[in-house]
């Protein structure tokens, strides 16, 4: 039922509300959490505006498959607007991840994301740095782009998708 329901999301999101006050999900340096948050918010914004045009897409294929449409020209030119709308969105959520990657790419960039690290442990840094420590201190980093680095592939499928339904 619906009371149950909304009882069981009110308890979710007290359930979530009390981490986020403990704290309990903070174990990366603030620099890293700072990261993590314009990543995710690109991310987001970038997820909104595919969901914009999937949905937009679906009204219009369906409008279209009606059995008294008029797929006359007007219809065209809209999927086409649509179409290139969508391909205009593949190339910004690849250039997206073409950065994520060009990042990653860089180990010693990645290391030095770590700032708090750097402050701690300057002597770990001292040029040259070996590959071992570069590794080694670029892994929080690299596991914050990665993922955001995959929702954006997760995006780039979902718009290859409503290509091919275009």
């Amino acid at each position: 039922s619906d009371e149950d329901d909304d009882e069981i999301r009110g308890t979710l999101i007290d359930k979530e509300w009390a981490e986020i006050d403990a704290k309990e999900w903070i174990d990366l340096p603030f620099e890293l959490q700072s990261v993590d948050a314009i990543l995710s918010s690109v991310s987001s914004i970038l997820a909104d505006d595919v969901l914009d045009l999937q949905l937009g897409a679906n009204s219009i294929i369906s409008d279209l498959i009606q059995p008294d449409s008029d797929v006359g020209d007007h219809a065209q030119e809209t999927l086409r607007t649509m179409k290139n709308s969508v391909q205009e969105m593949t190339s910004r959520v690849k250039g997206f991840n073409r950065a994520l990657d060009a990042v990653l790419e860089d180990y010693e960039d990645m290391a030095l994301m770590n700032l708090s690290r750097l402050l701690t442990h300057p002597e770990r840094f001292v040029q040259p740095v070996s590959q071992a420590v570069l590794e080694e201190e670029s892994d929080e980093p690299e596991l914050i782009l990665e993922a955001h680095m995959q929702r954006g592939h997760t995006l780039v499928n979902a718009l290859t998708l409503v290509e091919c339904q275009i």
